[in-house]
Protein backbone atom coordinates (compact mmCIF):
# COMPACT_ATOMS: atom_id res chain seq x y z
CA UNK A 1 0.00 0.00 0.00
CA UNK A 2 1.16 3.46 -1.05
CA UNK A 3 0.52 6.75 1.11
CA UNK A 4 1.08 10.02 -0.94
CA UNK A 5 1.23 13.44 0.74
CA UNK A 6 -2.16 15.45 0.25
CA UNK A 7 -2.14 17.88 -2.05
CA UNK A 8 -5.47 19.08 -0.53
CA UNK A 9 -7.51 17.09 -2.51
CA UNK A 10 -11.38 15.19 -1.66
CA UNK A 11 -11.01 12.07 -3.72
CA UNK A 12 -10.91 9.39 -1.59
CA UNK A 13 -10.27 5.83 -3.66
CA UNK A 14 -10.44 3.09 -1.00
CA UNK A 15 -10.76 -0.32 -3.06
CA UNK A 16 -9.66 -1.27 -6.95
CA UNK A 17 -10.72 -4.70 -7.64
CA UNK A 18 -10.47 -6.80 -10.49
CA UNK A 19 -12.39 -9.65 -11.87
CA UNK A 20 -14.65 -11.18 -9.07
CA UNK A 21 -18.41 -10.66 -9.45
CA UNK A 22 -18.54 -9.73 -13.12
CA UNK A 23 -20.07 -13.41 -13.70
CA UNK A 24 -23.31 -11.86 -15.45
CA UNK A 25 -21.45 -9.64 -17.47
CA UNK A 26 -20.55 -11.00 -20.91
CA UNK A 27 -18.27 -13.65 -21.66
CA UNK A 28 -14.74 -12.93 -22.98
CA UNK A 29 -12.31 -15.17 -24.76
CA UNK A 30 -10.94 -16.09 -21.65
CA UNK A 31 -12.34 -17.95 -18.83
CA UNK A 32 -9.89 -17.90 -16.44
CA UNK A 33 -9.51 -14.42 -14.80
CA UNK A 34 -7.85 -13.78 -11.37
CA UNK A 35 -9.35 -11.65 -8.54
CA UNK A 36 -7.34 -9.02 -6.88
CA UNK A 37 -8.16 -6.70 -4.18
CA UNK A 38 -6.64 -3.56 -2.75
CA UNK A 39 -6.72 -0.72 -0.43
CA UNK A 40 -5.72 2.09 -1.19
CA UNK A 41 -6.95 5.05 0.90
CA UNK A 42 -5.76 8.44 0.13
CA UNK A 43 -7.04 12.28 -0.42
CA UNK A 44 -5.30 13.26 -3.04
CA UNK A 45 -6.30 15.09 -6.00
CA UNK A 46 -3.44 13.61 -8.64
CA UNK A 47 -0.67 11.30 -8.46
CA UNK A 48 -0.29 7.52 -8.49
CA UNK A 49 -2.56 5.60 -5.98
CA UNK A 50 -1.43 2.00 -6.10
CA UNK A 51 -0.78 -0.47 -8.74
CA UNK A 52 -2.43 -4.04 -8.10
CA UNK A 53 -0.79 -7.46 -9.54
CA UNK A 54 -2.32 -10.42 -10.04
CA UNK A 55 -0.73 -13.11 -12.22
CA UNK A 56 -2.62 -12.55 -15.45
CA UNK A 57 -3.65 -9.23 -14.77
CA UNK A 58 -2.13 -6.00 -13.69
CA UNK A 59 -3.69 -2.61 -12.71
CA UNK A 60 -2.57 0.98 -11.79
CA UNK A 61 -4.88 3.71 -11.16
CA UNK A 62 -4.25 7.29 -10.63
CA UNK A 63 -6.24 10.03 -9.24
CA UNK A 64 -5.84 12.65 -12.29
CA UNK A 65 -7.38 15.70 -10.72
CA UNK A 66 -10.97 17.40 -10.72
CA UNK A 67 -12.08 14.10 -9.75
CA UNK A 68 -11.01 11.77 -12.39
CA UNK A 69 -9.66 8.46 -11.89
CA UNK A 70 -6.98 7.36 -14.80
CA UNK A 71 -6.67 2.98 -15.44
CA UNK A 72 -4.05 1.10 -16.87
CA UNK A 73 -4.33 -2.24 -16.78
CA UNK A 74 -1.58 -5.06 -18.72
CA UNK A 75 -2.46 -8.62 -19.49
CA UNK A 76 -0.45 -11.81 -19.33
CA UNK A 77 0.53 -12.65 -23.64
CA UNK A 78 -1.01 -16.15 -23.13
CA UNK A 79 -4.43 -15.01 -22.37
CA UNK A 80 -7.11 -14.42 -24.90
CA UNK A 81 -7.98 -11.42 -25.91
CA UNK A 82 -10.88 -10.31 -24.66
CA UNK A 83 -14.05 -8.78 -26.11
CA UNK A 84 -14.31 -5.89 -24.02
CA UNK A 85 -13.77 -4.74 -20.24
CA UNK A 86 -16.48 -3.23 -18.00
CA UNK A 87 -15.40 -0.80 -15.68
CA UNK A 88 -18.10 -0.42 -12.14
CA UNK A 89 -18.17 2.31 -9.57
CA UNK A 90 -20.31 2.21 -6.45
CA UNK A 91 -19.97 4.01 -3.18
CA UNK A 92 -20.01 0.47 -1.76
CA UNK A 93 -16.97 -2.56 -1.58
CA UNK A 94 -17.13 -5.13 -4.43
CA UNK A 95 -19.29 -3.31 -7.32
CA UNK A 96 -21.40 -5.96 -9.00
CA UNK A 97 -23.01 -5.86 -12.28
CA UNK A 98 -26.58 -5.66 -11.58
CA UNK A 99 -27.95 -2.59 -13.58
CA UNK A 100 -27.82 -0.50 -10.49
CA UNK A 101 -24.02 0.75 -10.53
CA UNK A 102 -22.63 3.31 -12.38
CA UNK A 103 -20.14 1.38 -15.60
CA UNK A 104 -19.27 1.61 -18.53
CA UNK A 105 -17.99 -0.56 -21.33
CA UNK A 106 -14.50 -0.12 -23.05
CA UNK A 107 -13.32 -1.94 -26.08
CA UNK A 108 -10.96 -5.07 -25.37
CA UNK A 109 -8.27 -3.72 -27.78
CA UNK A 110 -7.61 -0.56 -25.20
CA UNK A 111 -6.02 -0.86 -21.68
CA UNK A 112 -6.57 2.53 -20.04
CA UNK A 113 -9.71 4.63 -19.43
CA UNK A 114 -10.62 7.53 -17.46
CA UNK A 115 -13.30 8.02 -15.35
CA UNK A 116 -14.77 11.39 -14.97
CA UNK A 117 -17.21 13.20 -12.58
CA UNK A 118 -15.83 10.83 -9.64
CA UNK A 119 -17.87 11.86 -6.40
CA UNK A 120 -15.67 12.71 -3.23
CA UNK A 121 -15.34 10.21 -0.39
CA UNK A 122 -14.87 6.60 -1.01
CA UNK A 123 -15.31 4.58 -4.21
CA UNK A 124 -14.62 1.33 -5.44
CA UNK A 125 -14.06 0.48 -8.77
CA UNK A 126 -13.93 -3.12 -10.66
CA UNK A 127 -12.77 -4.02 -14.10
CA UNK A 128 -14.09 -7.01 -15.27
Amino acid sequence: MKRIASFGGSLAILFLLVGAGCDNTSPTNNQDVNTTTDTVPTTEQSGTLDTVQENSFALQASAVGNNQVAFEWTLESSMAEPKQFILLRDSEKKPEMDGKKFWFRQDGSHRSATWVDVPSGIQSFRIC
